[in-house]
């Protein structure tokens, strides 16, 4: 990393210029891609390894990152490396390739474009921090008679360093042999981005789940974690904490409270070459601090194919485990895969 002192002088007056431009003025910000071509307008986001970029010409189209020999912005930009740093600033021209030049509030410096590995716009509006995606997916076997829907929703909003997280899973399986078997797991979670890839978060849950013999949990509770490895092909997190639990179990006519410890790890790589390609693993175990031998855990591993532009097949597997059931038809153990089409929002 360099950087040219004599010329910090100059960037208090260019980020004060900067903010004081209109909401709404014209964006020319350009992207030199590593064939020689240039275009010119809006840096949206970059994240995953692609570039959302809006043109009057094109509209908005994504550019993976590797295609890309510079950059330069008239907006002021938050950029993060895979070492967990953090600058914002505005993007000058920069002759180097493979090198963006960055004037950030007390200095200029010279960032390797393969380091980057996040880009968010200052003065995004709300719509463009929003993430996600919506999933569903319906079976029927005739020879049992037995039909299943499932429907899903991830949704993340993030601004320069926190992001706020909605996630919704349900099955619903029905026979005319049995009763409606319902899974659902919803959780609200917040996270605080902290230098050097460490953060902290808060999170609240409601699950229920009819074949572990379980009516209602509510869960809340605190913890913190690191991202182990963050780069434009794969993440790696581990969060540790602890959670209050409320539960009410099948065929029990009181309610429990719980204090938990929570230990998670999540793994994401991701291809974006077309097809677009996203496998995740997502691991967490749950052993009971107020009853002691107590442990739940739950799996869920993911894969996300693109069929067209944003349109995604899904097929996930999970296990959701719990060494002390309630109820008489209860087992310790609730798995199954599904299959879905999912929508990128």
């Amino acid at each position: 990393m360099k950087s040219s002192p004599g010329a910090a002088k100059w960037v208090p007056w260019l980020l004060a210029f900067a903010f004081t431009l209109p909401l709404q003025a014209e964006k020319t910000d350009v992207v030199v891609l590593r064939n020689g071509d240039r275009l010119t307008g809006e840096i949206k986001l970059m994240e995953r390894g692609k570039l959302k970029f809006k043109t009057d010409a094109t509209g908005t189209i994504y550019i993976e990152w590797d295609d890309i020999a510079t950059i330069s912005s008239s907006q002021v930009l938050q950029l993060e490396l895979d070492t967990g740093e953090r600058y914002t600033g505005l993007l000058m021209e920069e002759e180097q390739e493979n090198m963006l030049r960055l004037g950030t509030d007390v200095d200029i410096v010279t960032l390797p474009i393969q380091k980057i590995v996040n880009i968010e716009p200052i003065e995004s509006n709300f719509r463009d921090r929003i993430k996600g995606d919506i999933r569903a997916g319906y079976n029927y076997t005739l020879a049992s008679d037995i039909s299943q829907f499932n429907f899903g929703l991830d949704v993340d909003y993030r601004t320069e360093l926190n992001i706020f997280s909605l996630d919704l899973d349900g099955n619903f399986t029905d026979s005319t042999d049995s009763d409606t078997n319902t899974r659902v797991l919803s959780s609200f979670g917040y996270t605080n981005l902290r230098p050097k890839r460490w953060l902290l978060g808060l999170i609240g849950s409601y699950e229920r789940n009819d074949q572990l013999g379980l009516d209602k949990r509510l869960s809340a509770g605190a913890g913190a974690g690191r991202f182990l490895r963050q780069t434009n092909h794969n993440q790696l997190r581990f969060i540790a904490g602890l959670l209050i639990s409320r539960e009410d179990v099948a065929e029990e006519d009181s309610a429990g409270n719980a204090l938990e410890s929570t230990f998670s790890i999540d793994y994401d790589w991701y291809r974006y070459d077309d097809p677009e390609l996203d496998i995740s693993l997502d691991f967490e175990v749950i052993p009971s601090l107020s009853d002691f031998g107590r442990v739940r855990a739950q799996v869920d591993l993911n894969l996300d194919w693109e069929v067209v532009n944003d349109l995604f097949l899904h097929i996930g597997f999970y296990d959701s485990y719990d060494n002390e059931a309630s109820g008489d038809e209860a087992v310790k153990n609730d798995y199954g895969i599904v299959t879905s089409v999912v929508w990128k929002l």
